[in-house]
């Protein structure tokens, strides 16, 4: 499993809180964070790489602005995203992006991290119920989990 974690260099001190949270509850392996959204997107753009879950967070509008300028990269991946502020144009502009979250950089970064941990969950178990093809010894094809 992949997770991407998004935070711009212009972060503030509540934005690097959301970083050391997320990167405390989640093994190494499973995390890569990105510090400018160009290499966000190239590494979404390159064959084989995949992304389970993103977490983007927008320290002000412009990084939102550019965060919504390459949506078409991220509709494929689940989105976890922590707004600048509670302006009713800034969670329009979030919402364009079709987030499973939508949180804020004054909120508790526990919130985020609990969805994170579920929507982990979930992406585990899923995969464990993925169908597969079945041969049986007169080579007659059914489907079964892959458990």
């Amino acid at each position: 499993m992949k997770i991407f974690f998004c935070l711009p260099e212009t972060y503030s001190a509540a934005a690097d809180t959301f970083e050391k949270k997320v990167a405390r509850c989640m093994p190494k392996k499973d995390l890569q964070a990105f510090r400018d959204i160009e290499d966000l997107v190239w590494m979404l753009c390159r064959p084989g790489s995949r992304c389970d879950i993103a977490i983007l967070v927008a320290p002000d509008q412009r990084s939102l602005n550019h965060y919504v300028a390459h949506q078409s990269r991220l509709k494929d991946v689940k989105i976890l995203l922590v707004l600048p502020d509670r302006e009713p144009a800034t969670a329009l502009m979030g919402h364009k992006l079709y987030p499973r979250f939508l949180s804020y950089l004054d909120n508790d970064p526990k919130e985020v991290v609990a969805v994170l941990k579920n929507m982990r969950r979930q992406l585990q178990s899923e995969k464990v119920y993925q169908y597969q093809e079945v041969y049986d010894d007169r080579g007659y094809c059914s489907y079964g989990t892959g458990r």
